[in-house]
């Protein structure tokens, strides 16, 4: 309860609130452990991987030409590999089989060595020879190893934030990102801040508080003589965000003191002297200090 709730309440009311404030979702993201963390006001994000393409990456294949296919010189395989062509594999090709699993519609260079039915590749798709080619299916030829040779990129990770489902940034990288989502919060201050001051100088009236929602209010009890009823004063509210909690509120009473009612006050060098208005005797006196 505060210290104004009750008559007699004279004096000063000094109204103190602290109000939550209201911190958003954070995504905070960085790239490498020595970079400094990237933060931005969200809610989601996502991090999905891409495959570096065909034409990014020159590799090595081995293989041999299964005892079937006779024929010699530079041949080109129908299909284009996707990134498990990069791993060691051996083993025959069933089908499309891992090699060229999808997207048959670029060409892959092997070079047919006549006589050790060995064939191996140090280009890329875009330069191969075209001299004497002749388009075969994949499952013509044997795998006998796969050696990546060059390529800064395996595959590319894309970072996707989001704010209320609407994309505000994306970002790529050669390597999966450190990402962490901080939690919407309420922080309360440390501090008190003043709201209001009110000085109250009638006997009767006293401070009524009342909280709604994520609002409190500061009222006065004013006592009217004419209808001997009281009435409501709105003094002051506060207000938090709509996720936050009420705001803590405070009330401190510096008391001061008026003659009672029916006498009058008369100042007495450092004294007030209060006299009865129909008697003229003095019914009370305190410091003029104390006096409001």
């Amino acid at each position: 309860m505060a210290c104004c709730a009750s008559p007699p309440a004279l004096g000063t009311w000094n109204i103190y609130v602290k109000v939550p404030v209201y911190v958003p979702p954070k995504i905070k993201w960085r790239w490498n452990s020595n970079d400094n963390w990237k933060e931005l006001v969200a809610d989601s994000y996502t991090i999905t991987e891409k495959d570096v393409t065909f034409e990014d990456i020159l590799y090595k294949v081995t293989v041999k030409r299964t005892p079937y296919r006779k024929r010699n010189g530079i041949w080109s395989i129908s299909g284009t590999p996707t990134f498990t062509v990069f791993s060691n594999l051996k083993g025959k090709i069933d089908g499309l089989g891992t090699f060229f699993p999808s997207n048959p519609n670029s060409s892959f260079g092997v070079v047919y060595e006549s006589g050790s039915r060995i064939a191996q590749l140090c280009l890329n798709y875009q330069n191969l020879p075209t001299v004497g080619s002749t388009s075969i299916s994949a499952w013509a030829f044997e795998i006998i190893e796969i050696i990546r040779i060059t390529g800064e990129k395996d595959r590319e990770y894309v970072l996707r934030i989001f704010r209320n489902e609407e994309l505000i940034l994306t970002e790529t990288g050669s390597n999966p990102p450190d990402v962490y989502k901080e939690i919407e919060t309420c922080e309360t201050p440390n501090e008190w801040t003043l709201l209001r001051t009110y000085l109250n100088v009638k006997q009767k009236d006293f401070c009524t508080i009342a909280g709604e929602g994520n609002k409190v209010f500061f009222f006065v009890n004013s006592y009217n003589q004419f209808s001997k009823r009281y009435n409501l004063i709105l003094l002051a509210f506060a207000e938090s965000h709509e996720k936050c909690p009420l705001p803590e509120f405070n009330v401190e009473c510096i008391p001061c003191k008026r003659c009672p009612e029916g006498s009058c006050a008369v100042t007495c060098e450092g004294t007030v002297c209060c006299y009865d208005e129909s008697t003229g005797e003095l019914v009370d006196s305190f410091s003029v200090e104390d006096y409001c």
